[in-house]
């Protein structure tokens, strides 16, 4: 089980690389079941468990001078002398069951990785004051375990432990200490990383093509756990077929295989009967004489063959489908009679727009020549006004004039 540190270049919103983000290494397990065990077991023996490359001690619960069951630690230097301590387990204490054993818990398991952290400050393991072998204890600093409560959907709680480690880039340590491994050891097996809440199993993500086969080995009477999920979904049985071209090979004139062309595997051996034909993959093939021994027939997707008309059937089959705005939508058709529509009601809302618009342009004239306007008619009948009043000006100084002209001619 391994997370590193990542450091990411994120791009900012010029699509250039901006400041480095980091993303601490994390490791979290699944759900902590209890070990059941009784005093004088060891649950991990030394070397079973690495962490961070350096092998982990051993694991037992004992009983110590007064009595009490408590968590053992085991050492073996290289001259073969051991030495065991005692685990302090923080909020944490020892259960029995109806049978008298003893619960191995998250918080324990905790302890155990935490007895293997080195403090940088004492030189030592956490929580010890003495060197000798527990110095070779060290494996990493600046490392978090913790013990989370997790609950289920179903309102169950359960716990988990979690590893995690927040260095900044790797000139801050030695690049050992830049990552989180928990590993085997020599003598370690795979449901040892099962009891520490890991997967242990083999799992194949995706859609298996055909049929898997497992073998197994191991001591007789062993056994294993086989599982799968899917979920349902749609197949294209054509396509399908066209991209995983196959062959039907008659290796006797009952028999015949079916071989993968991509891979040239045989995918299946079966006995053939003319009344049933060859059925596969939703293919049925009939054979209008007796087959013999060695006959191959090829069945792929007509790449270099002639045509027939499935091209038109569904080119046709367009018109029905209800292919416009996704599932449920409309037909072509449909869409393209709405699309008539919606310009028909938008030219028309703007028909109106334009004349309401014309209306208040009018209204707006108006008001203008009010203030600033000059009319024609007006300005008419003034001239004609004026031209009378100059008329009768002058009839007046002609009157004058011959008034004038009369006097003086008195004699």
């Amino acid at each position: 089980v391994k997370a590193a540190v990542q450091n990411i270049a994120r791009l900012t919103v010029d699509h250039v690389y901006g400041e480095v983000e980091e993303i601490p290494a994390s490791i979290e397990g699944g759900a902590i079941n209890s070990i059941v065990c009784n005093v004088g077991d060891v649950i991990f023996s030394e070397g079973d468990l690495t962490y961070n490359g350096v092998s982990m001690g051993a694991l037992s619960i004992e009983e110590d001078q007064d009595g009490n069951v408590r968590l053992g630690l085991t050492r073996t230097n290289e001259f073969g002398v051991s030495a065991m301590k005692y685990l302090s387990v923080t909020g944490a204490s020892f259960e029995q069951n109806a049978d008298g054993e003893y619960l191995l818990e998250a918080e324990h398991l905790k302890a155990y990785f935490d007895a293997h952290h080195f403090d940088e400050e004492t030189g030592l393991p956490v929580d010890y004051a003495s060197g000798g072998i527990w110095a070779e204890l060290r494996t990493t600093s600046r490392m978090e375990v913790a013990v989370e409560t997790r609950v289920t959907e179903d309102g169950d709680e359960y716990s988990v432990l979690t590893f995690g480690r927040t260095l900044s880039t790797e000139q801050d340590a030695e690049p050992i200490d830049s990552e989180i491994r928990i590993g085997l050891g020599p003598n370690g097996v795979p449901a040892q990383l099962a009891q520490l809440g890991f997967r242990t199993g083999v799992y194949l993500t995706g859609q298996m093509k055909e049929d898997l086969l497992v073998f197994a080995t191991g001591p007789e009477g062993a056994a294993f756990e086989l599982g799968a999920t899917y979920t349902t979904g749609s197949r294209d049985a054509i396509t399908s077929l066209r991209q995983e071209p196959f062959e039907v090979v008659f290796t006797a004139p009952d028999r015949y295989q079916i071989l993968d062309v991509t891979t040239n595997t045989v995918v299946t051996e079966r006995h053939y009967d003319p009344l049933i034909g060859i059925q596969y993959r939703g293919l049925t093939l009939s054979l209008n004489a007796e087959p013999l021994e060695g006959d191959r027939f090829r069945v792929d997707g007509n790449q270099d063959g002639i045509g027939n008309n499935e091209t038109a059937l569904r080119l046709a089959a367009l018109q029905n489908e209800r292919i416009v705005g996704g599932g449920g939508g409309y037909t072509l058709s449909e869409a393209y009679g709405n699309l008539v529509g919606d310009i028909g009601n938008t030219a028309f809302q703007a028909s109106i727009s334009q004349k309401a618009l014309e209306v208040v342009k009018d209204q707006a004239v108006q008001a203008r020549d009010k203030v600033s306007g000059v009319s024609l008619d007006q300005e008419a009948a003034d001239l004609i006004r004026y031209q009378q009043a100059y008329q009768a000006s002058a009839k007046v100084m002609q009157t004058a004039n011959t008034l004038f002209d009369a006097i003086l001619g008195i004699r």
